[in-house]
């Protein structure tokens, strides 16, 4: 009922009902068509309207339900000089996060260590296919971009 009566839906409901209002009771003994075909057009564009709303947001929930799958649940951080496995959304800015062969990342992290070639798979984020190679230094001016 909100995507009918929430938004634009309420004016294209209230014009639909005033339109209704200017056919019949106001209208005289022979009110035009045209005002009753108007009426019904705005009734339509509201349920077409509303009916493309919920659409989009079913589509939307699952598309989230989707990618909050992909994060971990879990991550292996190093606090008080100990590793410990702590849930995802306990990370704070500071945290030094153990990343492993495989594992997902649980934020956005800045490098201070490697051992070996790094590469960060980003297609769901970007959609580019290729790996981007990691690395302590910074590759870019923009530290968004680094």
């Amino acid at each position: 009922m909100g995507y009918i009566f929430g938004g634009f839906g309420t004016l294209l409901l209230g014009a639909a009902i005033m339109t209704m209002i200017a056919w019949k009771p106001l209208g005289g003994a022979h009110p035009p068509a045209s005002v009753l075909a108007l009426a019904i057009v705005l009734f339509v564009v509201n349920a077409f309207s509303a009916c493309f709303n919920a659409w989009q947001d079913w589509s939307t929930s699952r598309v989230m339900a989707s990618i909050s799958g992909m994060l971990p649940s879990e991550v292996t951080v190093i606090r008080d000089g100990a590793r410990i496995s702590i849930p995802a959304t306990e990370l704070v800015p500071g945290d030094l996060v153990h990343v492993s062969l495989g594992q997902k990342m649980a934020a956005d992290m800045r490098t201070i260590k490697l051992d070996g070639e790094l590469k960060f798979d980003r297609s769901v984020l970007t959609g580019e296919s290729d790996a981007i190679t990691g690395s302590v230094d910074k590759t870019d001016d923009n530290y968004l971009e680094s």
